[in-house]
């Protein structure tokens, strides 16, 4: 037993490795030790810790259904920076590399792993994450009631509201809150634990105060598949513990909630009643997509760049998700993430499908999904424990 923890070490504790990883290096940023720049390096690390976890794992056997996916992202990324590039320069190269290495790495996760990973390993890895988002959550009401920089969303500047705690990447916070509202849900749902119904709407509530509009949208879809999973349940007691938890924090955060309510849709109003809802939704990202995307790609693009995608993205790109992934690895991206969910889905439960489908809606609207290497890694494993745990209940 003291050989397999030893073989799996790096491995059942790899979300807490990037965590501590991302926390040093917000540390750094936020009293600006270090630039943006950082940020491109911090992929290193983490390429290193799944690397490592598998040759410790001593367990190589790889999921062949995910080679495809892998092998089309890396042609299409050599022939659009080897063949397509004209002008680039390091900064260029430095986040083209990043957002590469990201996307290909997240998917690595689950080509080298989902063979050989065992329940044991998945339910360490999950247990270990609901209980540090349970410990970001104290953060993010830590730093909202004092007003901490260190624990801000917008840490790096700007007026903007929200609180996200330890996390680094404000572009993935709300999917992770996500997967953990979730996870939380599923592992309530099986023991009705006081413990984690009370993470559960810790996990909710202090997912408004996250301040981004993915975050907010992301908790609104759980909580309507909440009621919709429910209304066939209405006699049973989890219902009613879970809406007064829900009721006894409405009403113990009422001034905050006034306070978040003001803070963050204030700024969605004006742009709504100025520019429209859409707008609004995407944070202009609709009006980049229409005055500097179409116009790029309609005035430089060829066949090439349609099937490969174009090295010069970081100045092009609108963060809408589907756009982002053509405008990079073109339409040969397309079809590699397609094979990836398609085969990911294949072998999931209904609930597993809801998490992964959800993800993939919101990030249409904002992107940063498909490149974040936390993200991915998280939905993977918690995809497969939700997996797992229900072939185990239907074996008993």
């Amino acid at each position: 037993m003291n050989k397999i923890y030893n073989e799996a070490f790096l491995l059942k504790n790899i979300i807490l490795l990037f965590f501590t990883h991302d926390f040093i290096i917000k540390l750094f940023v936020s009293h600006d030790i270090a630039n943006l720049t950082y940020y491109r390096f911090g992929i290193i690390f983490k390429i290193i810790i799944i690397i490592s976890a598998y040759v410790f794992y001593n367990k190589h056997k790889v999921d062949y259904n995910f080679m495809l996916p892998l092998a089309l992202l890396s042609i299409a990324f050599i022939v659009s920076q080897l063949t397509l590039c004209s002008s680039l320069n390091l900064a260029n190269l430095l986040f083209n590399g990043h957002y590469f290495l990201s996307g290909l790495f997240a998917l690595l996760f689950v080509f080298l792993f989902k063979k050989t990973i065992i329940y044991s390993v998945l339910k360490y890895q999950v247990q270990g994450f609901i209980w540090f988002m349970a410990i970001n959550s104290v953060a993010i009401l830590i730093g909202y009631l004092l007003n901490l920089n260190v624990f801000k969303t917008y840490f790096f500047g700007g007026t903007r509201f929200g609180f996200q705690g330890l996390l680094l990447y404000h572009s993935e916070a709300g999917y992770l809150y996500f997967i953990a509202i979730c996870v939380a849900y599923f592992l309530y749902r099986k023991k009705k634990d006081v413990i984690i119904g009370s993470i559960l709407v810790l996990l909710i509530v202090c997912s408004f105060l996250i301040g981004t509009k993915k975050a907010s949208l992301l908790t609104l879809i759980f909580l309507s598949y909440f009621f919709i999973d429910n209304i066939k349940l209405l006699k049973q007691k989890i219902t009613y513990y879970f809406l007064a938890g829900i009721l006894l924090s409405i009403f113990l955060f009422r001034h905050v909630i006034q306070d978040v309510f003001y803070k963050q849709f204030s700024l969605f109003n004006r742009v709504y009643l100025e520019e429209g809802f859409f707008t609004s939704l995407t944070s202009y990202r609709n009006v980049l997509l229409q005055n500097y995307f179409i116009p790029y790609i309609e005035e430089n693009w060829g066949i090439l760049n349609y099937i490969f995608g174009g090295p010069k993205f970081a100045n092009i790109r609108v963060e809408l998700e589907l756009f982002d992934l053509i405008l990079f690895f073109g339409l040969i991206g397309v079809v590699a993430y397609v094979s990836f969910f398609k085969n990911l889905c294949t072998s999931s439960t209904k609930y597993s499908n809801f998490i992964i489908f959800s993800l993939i809606f919101a990030s249409l609207f904002s992107g940063n999904l498909l490149t974040s290497v936390n993200t991915i890694v998280i939905m993977i494993i918690s995809i497969l424990f939700i997996n797992y745990d229900n072939e185990l209940s239907l074996q008993k």
